[in-house]
């Protein structure tokens, strides 16, 4: 009966709080930014969202956290989680 209280206060908070954990490769860290950006413009500012690449606010790895741990957290937090299709290498 706790693990079913503990699953509706979950979906509580992420329904109230919602973070959106952009998924991307270092590569597209300007394309995950704009992303982030549109979803903070067309959401008046509600959805926020969080991208390892970040280094300029806070939606991001903040310097001294353990990275690993960090994403973990994040990905558990999240409402939602956008993974882009990654592109190949071309030779």
């Amino acid at each position: 009966m706790a693990d079913e209280k503990e699953v509706v206060d979950t979906t509580l908070t992420k329904a109230t709080n919602p973070l959106v954990f952009i998924s991307h490769d270092t590569r597209d860290a300007e394309l995950a930014e704009a992303f982030s950006n549109l979803l903070k413009s067309v959401s008046a500012g509600v959805l926020k969202s969080f991208r390892t690449s970040d280094r300029r606010g806070n939606q991001g790895i903040e310097y001294g956290i353990e990275w690993y741990p960090e994403i973990i957290r994040n990905i558990h937090s999240a409402s939602d989680v956008v993974c882009p299709a990654y592109r190949t290498k071309c030779q």
